[in-house]
């Protein structure tokens, strides 16, 4: 053995043996094993157990509005494409389900989504949040005034008519006349046109789902759930009481205002809801509010299966802020236009056309076969998602 090996001793044992400069000084028991500069450098092959999505949402073959406007807003905050795109999708989608439809087996159905993706903190959520919101508070604000002034003028016409009202039905001792009768429908007819001017709240950022049900009261069914944090989410499900996932949580109001069903609660306590519910809920969480949601799912809840999910990998580690890339102004100035029209319009029912449906009807065909026992498919879970792809 070499007394003393030096670093060329080192270099030539590994030559000749094949080995790295470690094991070589290991072999010839030499002190230089503990320098840093033989040892390679440390493989980052760290698993942390997340899959993530590898999608292009927004590619550039892509020129639409919401396509253009996603890829400039996530360079100016350097953030995943994709997930900047769907997020945007879910706020379009937020502004739409006040006034639009569309036409499906006969029916009229909310236009509406469900979407949950994933980002840590610190990525710049809030800032892609409000690039796609902003302009719909705005609006809604605007909007909001108007139908302040206007139930300003109804409420004395109501309050003279319910005068009137009360006193015929506190006096008519059970025999109400023809223009008794006309007197009521006025008030009714009066009342039903000042509840067509709500104020909207237009997004509920911390709810639980017994708190939303007078929003949606209040708003003719309507309530969103729009926000970059992930308590949003995690409240309005119940996931975020205890240390364990909620997959008992009151869920029903949620699963029935995703295609509109008929929901008829009763409440001792507070103002409960019947009617038709529509929502779009749509988050910027964390892995953790993907993994509950999945495991409420999971455990046959029905509601994972009516969101579209999607985890990227961040860009944590690999931005260059010395680079500062402003939103594109005259894309946000299109959007804002386009914003303000949607919220504008009181009811709007789109019809798909024959080659819409066509590929509606072929896709659900394409994974019919696979749906079955032993299929591809065959997961609760799964199953429930493909079958409400259309």
């Amino acid at each position: 053995m070499i007394d003393a090996p030096s670093r060329y001793d080192l270099e030539d044992y590994a030559n000749k043996h094949g080995c790295n400069l470690v094991e070589s000084a290991c072999a010839l028991g030499s002190v230089l094993v503990a320098k840093a500069d033989i040892w390679p450098e440390p493989a980052n092959d760290i698993d942390d157990g997340i899959e993530y999505s590898d999608v292009n949402l927004c590619g550039e073959n892509r020129s639409d509005l919401l396509s253009k406007l996603s890829k400039s807003i996530a360079a100016t905050y350097k953030f995943p494409k994709s997930t900047t795109f769907l997020h945007g999708l879910g706020s379009v989608a937020s502004a739409m389900t006040k006034s639009f439809k569309f036409r499906y087996h006969g029916k009229g159905k909310p236009v509406n989504l469900y979407i949950v993706t994933s980002q840590p903190p610190s990525t710049g959520k809030s800032g892609v949040n409000d690039a796609f919101t902003d302009p719909i508070s705005y609006h809604y604000k605007a909007i909001n005034a108007e139908n302040r002034k206007k139930r300003i003028a109804l409420a004395s016409q109501l309050k003279a008519v319910q005068k009137e009202v009360d006193e015929i039905t506190s006096g008519a001792g059970g025999k109400i006349t023809y223009s008794d009768s006309a007197k009521i429908e006025e008030f009714d007819s009066l009342q039903e046109e000042f509840d067509s001017f709500p104020s909207w709240k237009w997004t509920l950022t911390n709810s639980t789902i017994e708190g939303a049900e007078p929003v949606a009261q209040s708003q003719d069914g309507m309530f969103n759930v729009v926000s970059a944090e992930a308590d949003s989410i995690n409240t309005l499900l119940g996931l975020s009481y205890g240390t364990t996932v909620n997959v008992k949580a009151n869920l029903e109001l949620v699963l029935k205002a995703w295609d509109s069903e008929y929901f008829s609660s009763s409440r001792v306590s507070r103002e409960a809801f019947t009617g038709t519910p529509r929502a779009t809920i749509c988050v910027i969480a964390q892995d953790s509010s993907i993994d509950s949601l999945l495991a409420v799912g999971q455990a046959g809840r029905g509601v994972s299966e009516r969101f579209l999910i999607l985890r990227e990998k961040s860009l944590l580690g690999t931005r260059d802020h010395s680079k500062y890339i402003p939103i594109n102004e005259g894309l946000t100035s299109r959007y804002d236009s386009m914003i303000k029209h949607i919220l504008q319009e009181d009811s709007v029912e789109l019809v798909f056309d024959q080659e819409g449906i066509d590929l509606i009807n072929s896709y659900r065909q394409n994974i019919e076969p696979e749906l079955c026992d032993g299929g591809k498919y065959d997961n609760a879970m799964i199953t429930g998602a493909l079958g409400k792809a259309d």
